[in-house]
């Protein structure tokens, strides 16, 4: 049993990895999409959701609202970077507050905060990530949210849209390394805090890495 716990972790991993690609691809795709069939895309999407959340909890609606969430988290990217944020500073600006608010909400004095409140809603969690089966846990597991998401598609969107393909593909890449940053951290930490273990958050080292390797001018 503990053998099959411990290779569920990597499985989780694995997903989360592949999530964070399938969305930095979007993105380049989306690049490509005009405004107006995005548009009734998101729509449509937007339409979809609302009307899944009206329905019970299960593992279709559950597997229904992966498809919802990822595809929604790239729409609302699109019209974000096209039409609101276009500097470098608000972007800057964004990948600091994301990361701030992200951490403090995984400490003893975030508590209150609307993440760590939303952490404690299993239902609304669920519904606001992405859920897939783990061997040797019941049902479907929250692997990611659709705030990272966003997070991940905002940053790419920006990039490309700023600088080029060329620059947008080295911020994909960034982005999928920090992701691979974050489960190693995630796995010591694990190991670290054990029982008190309460999560890490997702947006700290893509901020990070992406906003040092701009400083230092690689991107």
């Amino acid at each position: 049993m503990e053998e099959v716990r411990h290779k569920s972790h990597y499985l989780g991993y694995l997903f989360i990895w592949i999530i964070t690609f399938l969305v930095v691809t979007l993105s380049f795709i989306s690049n490509y999409i005009s405004s107006l069939p995005m548009l009734v895309s998101f729509i449509i999407i937007m339409a979809s959701s609302i009307l899944l959340w009206s329905r019970k909890l299960s593992k279709k609606t559950l597997y229904l609202n992966n498809i919802l969430n990822i595809l929604a988290a790239n729409l609302i990217a699109y019209f974000l970077i096209g039409y609101l944020m276009k500097s470098q500073d608000t972007i800057t600006g964004l990948i600091i507050g994301v990361v701030g608010m992200d951490v403090f909400s995984f400490t003893k004095r975030g508590k209150n905060t609307l993440n760590a409140k939303l952490a404690g809603n299993i239902n609304t969690l669920a519904r606001l990530s992405i859920c897939l089966p783990i061997p040797g846990h019941p049902g479907l597991q929250q692997i990611i949210g659709i705030g990272d998401l966003l997070y991940y598609s905002i940053i790419t969107m920006y990039y490309i849209n700023a600088y080029g393909m060329l620059t947008g593909l080295k911020a994909g890449m960034i982005i999928l390394f920090g992701q691979i940053v974050n489960i190693i951290s995630t796995e010591v930490l694990k190991k670290i805090q054990k029982e008190q273990y309460k999560g890490f958050p997702a947006t700290l080292f893509p901020g990070l890495v992406i906003i040092l390797v701009d400083i230092i001018g690689l991107i």
